[in-house]
């Protein structure tokens, strides 16, 4: 009876941020640890388009970045969709935080730091149901932190 109490809280835990997961062909990118947004339930975040998605990421980076570009897509019937990210939010670095404070870049290595995101969802992209979502940072390309969300955007 213990084992079955066990597993079933285990369970719940496990499955209480299942609307994110590591992007595990992206082995080096950095995971964030947590990602929390008033949009997202326990299974997938829901956001309609022209609505903001603010959503907390925290994670802690390897090296020192000086700029982390943001790049959004969504994969439709496995067709990846290229979310377009406008200014100042296409550089996670402007809304970077350690202890509460906007710090920006570059990044501390192993220490832990909140990216705030402010993500107005485009009206012209597609509505989708249970889709996955990948976040990328990248700096000079390389892929630096990696995370998919499965959203519905209606």
């Amino acid at each position: 009876m213990f084992k079955f109490v066990a597993l079933t809280v285990l369970l719940a835990i496990s499955g209480a941020n299942a609307f994110f997961a590591c992007c595990s062909d992206q082995p080096n990118a950095v995971c964030p640890r947590t990602v929390t947004s008033p949009s997202c339930s326990g299974t997938r975040c829901t956001v309609s388009r022209g609505e903001i998605l603010q959503a907390d990421a925290f994670f802690t980076p390897v090296r020192a970045h000086a700029r982390l570009d943001v790049e959004t897509t969504a994969y439709v019937l496995g067709v990846g969709v290229n979310l377009p990210v406008p200014e100042p939010d296409n550089n996670a670095c402007n809304s970077m935080f350690r202890n509460g404070v906007n710090v920006g870049c570059p990044t501390v290595p192993n220490v832990e730091h909140l990216w705030r995101l402010n993500y107005q969802i485009p009206t012209t992209i597609p509505a989708f149901n249970n889709a996955r979502v990948r976040y990328t940072l990248r700096e000079n390309g390389v892929i630096e932190g990696c995370v998919d969300i499965t959203a519905t955007i209606n």
